[in-house]
């Protein structure tokens, strides 16, 4: 994309070009670090070439991760049965 936006004429590099990437929050440290560093290098390279190109990294907010939504929120009102076979509210 970088090399087709470049080959341009700075005249015709009129219209913004958005890079998104998402972060689930599952990936190990290595990869998040590796895609920070990228999307990094493509904010610097657009600078320096007047490129007109954003990347943005999206997370979701903690209560939407994939941890706490696979795992769960907690118990809230709910009845759970215990080992003898009663109920056990909050």
């Amino acid at each position: 994309m970088f090399d087709a936006v470049i080959s341009l004429p700075p005249e015709q590099r009129t219209k913004p070009i958005t890079v998104l990437c998402t972060d689930t929050r599952v990936e190990i440290p290595a990869i998040t670090e590796g895609v920070e560093s990228t999307l990094d290098r493509m904010r610097r390279c657009s600078q320096q070439h007047n490129l007109n190109i954003e990347a943005h990294l999206l997370k979701p907010p903690p209560e939407q991760s994939f941890w706490v939504n696979i795992i769960g929120r907690g118990r809230r009102n709910c009845e759970c049965r215990t080992v003898s076979g009663e109920f056990e509210g909050d």
